[in-house]
């Protein structure tokens, strides 16, 4: 039953890893995008759509036209919101994940046992004792960090009873890159409705313009002040999945007062002597050997 159970994991794991190709994050942005690129060819193009658009081919071509535009724009929105991310706090990518790693770290307690001297743990040693909130991170707690990032997701993928973290981890990361594609996609509505003004005007659509592009400025800052709060939620709970899993008690078998009871009357030939000695080993509460 459990050989069973395991393969039909294996094979749901299989199938989510093919539809994880087709990530909708990449679609709603791509669509978005393609949407943007469509009205500015309607107001400013030579001619009309050619009727291929219309039929099962275009439509094809559509569908993949909106994922590899919401690939480039997940690409690119990641890049831009770092480049504003450096811009705002003046540090880089690196030194940002270091210091949310290190608070994360400092904040849930996550601490190494005394005679672990697994890679993880030396990680966690090194940042314990050298990194400072608030103050720069030192080139050994930095690498330090890295690492210990790329270990956390590893020991979460490779531990089933983990498995619902991991959801809620990836599910974090595909809401970050929807973000990270929205931005980009706002911009370009932005600068289609900036190009596009004096058409729409012209069309007395004026009033539309505007709203159009305060919407795109709005969901733009919006979108990247989302994106890079799921980033840094991702790796909070990243460290207390880790840490709740160092703190819970251990599975241990205990001895019922009614099997108790059982096997003392299964046994009447028990030696009076021995008597006080299983009662002591066999109490309610005491994890079997």
């Amino acid at each position: 039953m459990t050989e069973a159970v395991q393969s039909l994991q294996a094979l749901l794991g299989r199938i989510s890893g093919f539809f994880d190709i087709f990530d909708l994050s990449f679609i709603v942005s791509g669509a978005s995008s393609l949407t943007a690129l469509v009205l500015i060819y309607k107001l400013h193009g030579p001619a009309a759509f050619p009727d291929w658009v219309s039929g099962g081919y275009g439509g094809a071509l559509i569908v993949l036209g909106c994922y590899v535009l919401g690939i480039l724009s997940f690409v690119l929105g990641r890049l831009l919101r770092r480049l504003v991310m450096l811009a705002v706090s003046r540090a880089p990518f690196a030194t940002r994940l270091t210091k949310q790693v290190g608070d994360a770290i400092l904040q849930h307690e996550l601490q190494p046992r005394s005679d672990d001297i697994s890679p993880q743990a030396r990680c966690l040693r090194v940042i314990q004792d050298k990194y400072q909130p608030g103050a720069k991170p030192t080139e050994d707690v930095r690498r330090s960090a890295l690492r210990l990032y790329t270990l956390m997701w590893t020991q979460v993928r490779q531990q089933m009873d983990l498995a619902p973290s991991q959801v809620l981890l990836n599910r974090y990361w595909v809401m970050a890159a929807l973000c990270d594609g929205m931005i980009v996609s706002s911009l370009l509505w932005l600068t289609v409705l900036l190009t596009s003004r004096a058409r729409l005007e012209h069309m007395q659509l004026g009033f539309l313009a505007w709203v159009g592009l305060a919407l795109s400025a709005l969901s733009m800052a919006l979108f990247l002040k989302e994106a890079e709060r799921y980033s840094s939620v991702q790796v909070d709970d990243l460290v207390s999945t880790l840490a709740w899993s160092q703190s819970r008690p251990t599975a241990q078998a205990v001895v019922t007062p009614s099997s108790t009871a059982g096997s003392a009357s299964s046994a009447p030939s028990t030696p009076a002597s021995s008597a006080p000695a299983a009662s002591e080993s066999s109490h309610p509460g005491q994890p079997t050997q």
